[in-house]
C-alpha cells in the first residue's frame, strides 16, 4: 500500500463534508458520527487517576483522504488522526495531520468480523507530541476473545477482545470492544504485568 506524506501547508486543501449516510441499523465495531462521545475512567495500579473524553469531530476530506475526525485531548501542534468504517462495519485508520506533518496510509485497526485466533496486519500511525511529526510501523493484530463480558458503571458489555504489542511483547494492550458501542476497556500489559487501563464511565451515540 503506498503511503502518502503531505506537509500541511496554506496550500493544503481540507474541507468539512456531511456525515455519511451510515443507516441506524448498519452494524460496526466503533460507531462514527458527529458527536458521538465515550468517556472513561483511567486507572494505574488499580488507583483513579483521572477521566478521559474521546469524540468523533467533523468528517472531513483532505486531500481525498476521508473520514471523521478522532479527538482525545489538547494537543499543542493540533495532531488529529482521521478514522473511518468501511462497508464490512471495520474500523479503519485513515492517518492524521498536525499543523507540521500529515501522513495517510488507511489501514483496517480492528475486524468487526474476526473470529478468536484470527490476525492481520496493520499499519500504525503514531505522532510525536513535541514536533508533530507522523511516524508508521507495521504490526499484527490479533482477535484473542469474542464474547467476553465487560461490568462498567453504564452496564455489560459483550465484546470483541483485540490484542497488539508495538515492541515484540514489552508492551501488549488489550482491547475491549462491543459492537455499536465501541472501546469498552483498554488494558496495558508491561512484561506481562498490568499497568494501565481505562473503562467506559459513559458514552453517547448519535443515530
Amino acid at each position: 500500500m503506498s503511503v502518502i506524506l503531505i506537509f500541511i501547508s496554506f496550500l493544503t486543501f481540507i474541507s468539512c463534508e456531511k456525515d455519511k449516510n451510515n443507516s441506524s441499523n448498519k452494524i460496526e465495531l466503533i460507531p462514527l458520527k458527529t458527536g458521538n462521545t465515550w468517556t472513561y475512567e483511567n486507572y494505574r495500579s488499580n488507583t483513579l487517576i483521572n477521566t478521559s473524553l474521546i469524540q468523533t469531530g467533523d468528517y472531513i476530506n483532505i486531500n481525498g483522504n476521508k473520514g471523521y475526525k478522532f479527538i482525545s485531548g489538547d494537543y499543542p501542534l493540533h495532531e488529529t488522526f482521521i478514522v473511518d468504517n468501511d462497508i464490512d462495519g471495520n474500523f479503519v485508520t485513515i492517518g492524521g495531520y498536525s499543523d507540521t506533518d500529515s501522513l495517510f496510509a488507511p489501514s483496517i485497526n480492528y475486524k468487526r468480523n474476526a473470529s478468536k485466533g484470527d490476525s492481520w496486519n496493520y499499519q500504525e500511525i503514531s505522532v510525536s507530541d513535541e514536533s508533530g511529526i507522523f511516524k508508521m510501523s507495521l504490526i499484527k493484530v490479533y482477535c484473542t476473545n469474542t464474547d467476553t463480558l465487560i461490568d462498567t458503571r453504564k452496564g455489560t458489555f459483550n465484546c470483541k477482545v483485540y490484542k497488539w504489542s508495538p515492541n515484540l511483547g514489552e508492551d501488549d494492550f488489550l482491547e475491549y470492544i462491543s459492537e455499536n458501542v465501541g472501546i469498552v476497556k483498554t488494558e496495558h500489559f508491561e512484561n506481562n504485568k498490568l499497568f494501565t487501563f481505562m473503562i467506559l464511565l459513559d458514552y453517547k451515540i448519535n443515530k
